[in-house]
């Protein structure tokens, strides 16, 4: 862990780089979300209902509390841009646009910056690695098989390359999202952003079973890997002997069955990184349901 650190302390300006595009596409992402209320606001607009005349009901209704006013993002844009909201309908279109193309070019600056510092990440490692193998001693090739070395030199440095490069970034975006969607909802209404956080919790109990779970299987599903590479290893070193004693169909039986061990472990690997996405899909449900329960109380 700690020289996987080292080696991002590295390339620490494609890195900084990266999390300030990742930044922006935090910014924009909030945006577009603020936008969607507007846009529909504006579609469905009707003309305004006649009110009918009403006779004044006394100094009474003089005391009744103020329309309660809720605060959105995009006015505080309109302010600040000092634009009208007569003509909100003809700047619309522009600003979707401008918000949607500044989303996808943060977006792939952001990726393409993190990727090529992993694959420089990955790449230092993957030659200190063959370095430190190249100089080990006669006793430590005979007690570690040939096909988990390679397995280490391409599978494994290939599955950190993609934690590196497509995993962190993805971390990194989600939370600065998640930090422009929580700056967004305290602006609107900070009773239901609190409750938001107050319920958030919960769901870290069940995601970070499902991260032992895919942890646990990770590792078994490189192990199974490594032992195919041996099995195929010694299949073509010992090809002449494999033919010597007509041992074809024997091996084969062994590769079949280390293949199918394999296949088991990805299935079940599948199937709990499947589960996790609808079910935390389920919880943001029941998280939503709470919102609308809880608006009406709150008038928003």
């Amino acid at each position: 862990m700690f020289q996987l650190l080292r080696l991002t302390l590295r390339q620490k300006k494609l890195v900084i780089l990266s999390f300030a595009c990742a930044l922006f596409v935090a910014l924009f992402t909030s945006v577009q979300i603020s936008l969607v209320q507007p846009i529909i606001d504006e579609m469905f607009k009707s003309a305004p209902a006649v009110t009918p005349t009403v006779p004044s009901p006394g100094p009474a209704a003089t005391l009744a509390a103020p329309e309660k006013v809720k605060t959105r993002l995009m006015d505080v844009v309109w302010r600040i841009f000092r634009i009208d909201k007569n003509h909100i309908r003809s700047i619309l279109p522009i600003v979707l646009i401008i918000v949607i193309f500044g989303k996808g070019l943060f977006t792939f600056l952001s990726t393409f910056l993190m990727k090529a510092a992993g694959n420089r990440i990955v790449k230092t490692m993957r030659d200190d690695l063959y370095e430190h193998v190249l100089y080990q001693s006669t006793s430590y090739f005979d007690q570690v098989t040939t096909g988990g070395l390679m397995s280490r030199l391409t599978n494994d440095v290939d599955r950190i390359q993609q934690a590196v490069s497509t995993s962190m970034i993805d971390l990194i975006e989600e939370a600065f999202i998640l930090a422009g969607i929580l700056a967004t909802m305290f602006v609107s209404d900070w009773r239901l952003a609190i409750m938001g956080l107050v319920v958030t919790p919960l769901a870290v109990i069940p995601l970070a079973a499902f991260s032992r779970k895919l942890k646990k299987k990770g590792f078994q599903s490189q192990a199974k890997m490594a032992e195919m590479y041996n099995l195929i290893h010694e299949t073509i070193t010992g090809n002449r002997i494999v033919k010597a004693f007509g041992m074809e169909r024997f091996e084969m039986r062994k590769f079949l069955k280390a293949s199918e061990r394999y296949l088991r472990i990805n299935l079940r690997l599948a199937w709990i990184s499947s589960l996790s996405s609808p079910f935390m899909e389920f919880i943001g449900g029941i998280k939503a349901s709470s919102y609308a329960e809880q608006g009406e109380e709150y008038d928003v």
